[in-house]
Order: structure tokens, then sequence, then C-alpha cells
């Protein structure tokens, strides 16, 4: 370009007698003079303190919800609903006790013996009891429209009527609520050997044996990649089809809980208090963040963090794309049933036979960025 036609070049703003090089920058520092927001994570910390309900027994994981209500059982004394919004008590049942599962308009009780109830979410009125035979206490799981009841042995009801649609007498014993996803279920048997069923029929598709007892259930992602945590000191990613490798990660040690996934992540937290996330399409690490104590159950998302209960009484948050702290609370006794999350709030059951919700900071206004 000749020297007549650089200085053709209309220019900009303050730039108005700028070499060219110079105006490369221009469109760039005007976007960020106009921007008004930058993505952050979400203002999750400080925790407040929303509401304590009393709970006469200790409770008996895991608490429930319908998204309206929280709903508790407690140890020799029945179940009761409280509103998710205040903790009042809508309403209780002294008499039916076990493993609770909840969705908008259900709710149902896995007693020890195999006896499944759907219970009104509104009142508490039971609608209908089943005796599956199965028995155990691992809570009924909602499965592509039908309510498994996994323990010794494996039966799958209608979740409307309650009528019996299958049942495998002779499944391995297994003490996981199943994994489940595209008309699969994952099981895991005591004999340290993953089952992948048809959720139809409840026939066995494929096993994979492993060295010891998983004690996670396998979670399916939107690439038909099963991805387990091991009692084996790695992390590994299955194929749905047949159960064959896709990858490996080596951990220190085992992975004792559900593992979450959150866009190109899987997230899971190891029993040597390490939070790590991995690339799903390979396993390579994106990044981990050390913990000060271990955690109860998994991670847990609410928007874009990731909500960990300890063993003892913190909540810890940290920032699910890059694993920043984002916080940390400590409640007012030892948690003993993870949190359910509804809308901003965390309810948790803690051991001195209470109920608790906090909920998370609010998001202060948008506020024009500086360039």
């Amino acid at each position: 370009m000749s020297s007549a036609e650089k200085n053709s070049v209309p220019y900009v703003g303050c730039y108005s007698r700028a070499p060219l090089k110079r105006l490369a920058l221009v469109p760039i520092l005007f976007g960020l003079g106009c921007a008004t927001a930058r993505l952050a994570p979400p203002p999750l910390f400080p925790l407040t303190l929303v509401w304590t309900a009393p709970i006469e027994a200790p409770v008996l994981p895991p608490l429930a919800t319908d998204a309206a209500r929280v709903f508790v059982s407690a140890r020799g004394a029945g179940i009761r609903a409280l509103d998710a919004g205040t903790g009042a008590l809508v309403w209780r049942d002294p008499e039916t006790e076990g493993r609770l599962t909840a969705v908008p308009g259900a709710l149902y009780v896995r007693e020890a013996n195999g006896g499944v109830w759907r219970l009104d979410p509104l009142n508490g009125q039971p609608l209908w009891r089943v005796a599956t035979g199965v028995a155990g206490d691992v809570p009924a799981v909602i499965a592509d429209g039908r309510l498994i009841v996994a323990g010794e042995g494996l039966a799958a009801l209608d979740p409307l009527s309650g009528r019996l649609l299958w049942t495998v007498a002779d499944a391995p014993v297994t003490t996981l609520a199943p994994g489940h996803g595209a008309n699969r279920l994952f099981l895991v048997g005591q004999s340290a050997t993953l089952y992948c069923r048809d959720a139809t029929s409840g026939a066995v598709l494929w096993t994979r044996a492993f060295l010891n007892p998983l004690l996670a259930a396998p979670v399916l992602d939107s690439d038909d990649r099963l991805l387990v945590g091991t009692a084996e000191r790695s992390f590994v990613a299955l194929d749905l089809g047949d159960g064959r490798e896709h990858w490996r990660w080596k951990v220190g040690t085992d992975i004792d809980a559900p593992a979450i996934v959150h866009e190109d992540n899987v997230l899971f937290a190891t029993l040597e208090n390490v939070l790590y996330a991995l690339r799903r399409g390979n396993g390579h690490l994106a990044w981990r963040r050390g913990l000060p104590t271990r955690t109860l159950g998994g991670p847990q998302l609410l928007s874009s963090a990731v909500i960990l209960a300890t063993r003892e009484q913190l909540l810890l948050g940290y920032d699910a794309q890059s694993g920043n702290e984002l916080g940390k609370l400590s409640l007012a006794a030892e948690i003993a049933a993870v949190p359910v999350i509804i809308g901003d709030l965390l309810i948790a059951g803690l051991r001195d036979r209470t109920v608790v919700a906090v909920a998370m900071a609010k998001p202060p206004p948008d506020l024009p960025v500086s360039p």
C-alpha cells in the first residue's frame, strides 16, 4: 500500500492520526468500552440460613423433594413433609417409614421388606402399596417412565398404578441405587461386576468385571459414555453399547460417590479429599482442587457452581469451570443427609435432628465494566 493509500484510510475517534496498524485495535477497544457485564460464577456465598425445622428422631437419608415440599423420613418417627420455603410442617405420617423418592405429583416410600408405597405429596394419603419381594434399603429410582426397586433382586413398577411390570428374582444383590439413561439400567453387584440391563425387560445387555465392588453408581453422559468411579484407584469411561473402555484416569484412592457432568467435563470427588474435573471426551485433566475433608455424597450443581457436603458440617462451593473456590459455610451440626436443591435453596438434614435450609447470595445488579 502506498503512502497516499495509507493516508486515505478513514480513522476513528481519538485515533484520527494513528498509523493503520493501530486501527486494528479499535474494534476490540470499542467492544470492551461498550460491554455491560462479564460472565462470572454465581454469587453463591455467603450462604444465609433461611429456616430450621426440628425432627424428633435421626434423619434417614435421602431427603426427597417435589420442588414445593421437602420429605423427611426419620428412624422410628415416620415421614413428614415440610414447606420448602418456610420449613413449616405440612403433614406427618407417623406409621410409614422407609427410603424416599419424590417427583412432582408423587412420593414413593421403599420399605426394607420390599413393600413400596405411593403417597399423595399434598397430604400424605396412601394411594397404593405393592409387595415387590425385593428386600433392601436402596431408594427406588424413576428411570425411563418406570419405578425401579433394587436390592435382593430387581423389579420395575408402573409409577402411576403400581402395576408390576417385570422382576428379576436372581439378580445379584446391590446396595446402590441404579444408574440409568437411554432406556438402560446400570447396577453394581456385590461381586464387583457392573451390569447393564434393558429397562424395558430387565434383561442383561452386557457386564463388566472390576477388581473390587464399585462404591458409586455410574453416570451416563450425552455422548453415550458411561462414566464410572471405581474402587481400584481409577476413573473410567465405558461405551454404552458394549462396555468397552474408552479411557482411564488414575487417582490416588477409591471413589465412593457418583460423578456429575458439566458441559465438557465430568466432576467427581475421591476419598483422598480431591475434587477432579476431567474432559469427558478423552479423560484429560481439566483441573483439580484439594478439599479440607471428605465429602458426603458426590458433587452437585447449582447453576455453574459445584456444591459439596462434607462428612463433618461444611458446605463447600467451587466454580465448575475453573475449580476456583467460591466459599464455604459451617452448619450447626454434622450433615446426615446430602442436600437437595430447590431454586436457590440448599436443604440438608443434620445429625442434631434438624433439617435446615440455606440460600445463596443474591446477585448484584449489572454494572458497566471499565474498558
